[in-house]
Order: structure tokens, then sequence, then C-alpha cells
């Protein structure tokens, strides 16, 4: 979904950088109701969402002594750069009445729950900045970054993640707009060297 107020249903997104927001301590409030109380060791790295507070992911892979905080997990630049090249060509991709856009960078958040908050959405859009959130990707990335291979991902906007009033409107636009992410993957791969 999107999560950029600028973004809208159709859009395609190839976000640098992939964060984890759902990596949270979930808290109890202070019997006197200023706050939270937080474990003597969490030291809160980003605005809490209520009783949500995000945290970075703890991490390690080969050559590492120990694990490592890491904020996010950024995409490949070389595919960054190839992807950039790629869209400059791109003929228009419409759906419904309008064109929609194809952005590369800014960040992607996912985490392992179906969001269609609009509170949580302004927040996660304030954290993070992010462009979009779902389900997959930065576990996708963080497994790339722990095996030390380079990551591309492309994501279609199906949903406004919460934006929009009433129904989401997902079940309906996925596959239509999946189309949108295949089209732009495919002018990636032909960008690519053989």
């Amino acid at each position: 979904g999107g999560i950029n107020p600028s973004n809208h249903i159709g859009d395609v997104v190839i976000p640098d950088r992939w964060h984890h927001h759902s990596e949270a301590v979930y808290a109890n409030p202070k019997p006197d109701g200023t706050g939270y109380v937080l474990p003597q060791y969490f030291k809160p790295p980003y605005e809490n969402f209520g009783f949500i507070f995000p945290d970075n992911v703890a991490v390690i892979r080969d050559g590492m002594d120990k694990p490592v905080d890491q904020p996010a997990f950024p995409a490949d630049p070389g595919l960054l750069a190839t992807a950039r090249r790629a869209i400059a060509n791109l003929p228009p991709l419409n759906w419904s009445t309008n064109t929609a856009h194809v952005k590369v960078g800014g960040s992607g958040i996912a985490g392992p729950v179906f969001m269609d908050n609009r509170e949580y959405r302004r927040w996660a859009y304030r954290v993070w900045k992010a462009e979009c959130l779902d389900m997959e990707s930065t576990a996708i990335a963080q497994t790339c970054w722990a095996n030390q291979k380079p990551f591309l991902i492309i994501r279609g906007l199906s949903d406004l993640a919460g934006g929009q009033e009433g129904l989401n409107a997902a079940d309906f636009t996925e596959v239509p707009i999946s189309r949108h992410a295949a089209l732009v993957l495919q002018a990636v791969l032909r960008e690519m060297p053989r």
C-alpha cells in the first residue's frame, strides 16, 4: 500500500532501503497516565505509535563477531541505477483515468500485518518517510543482506494502506496493478547487461 500521500493506486515504487516497522516493544501505560513503562535496556530510536515503540532489528552475518542494530537494508546501488535508466524509456502505465507514476528511491517498510489504518499510515510516513508498506519486502531485503546478495524490490501500489474512505480496494486492484510492477521489472531486466 502507498504510504507517501503523493502516491496513488497504480503507481510503482522502487525503494532504495527497507525498514521493519513491526520490530517493536509493546508497552503498558504508566499508572499515572504520563507515558509508558519501557524496559531498561530499550532506548526508543523512533517516535512511538501509542503503546507501540518501533526498534531497529539486530542482525548478524558471516564475518561478523556480534549482531548489530540495523535501521534499514539498502538496495543495490547498481540495480537502482539500472532501474532509473529503465524507467526513463518506459511507456505510460495507465490506471483508471490516471497515468501511474514510477518512482525510484525513498524508503519502504514491511511487517507481518495487513495494514489498513489511516492514523498508522500517517505516523509511518512521518517516522520513515516511506513510499510504501507491505508484508514481505523487508524480510527479503534482510535475507539478501545476511547472504550478501544484491537486491532490488519493485512494488505496485494496489491500495493506500488505510488512506481511503471505506473498503480497501486491494481485493480488486491487486491483479491489474501487479501488471504495472511486472512491466517495470521487464524494463529493468532489459536494461541490465547480458
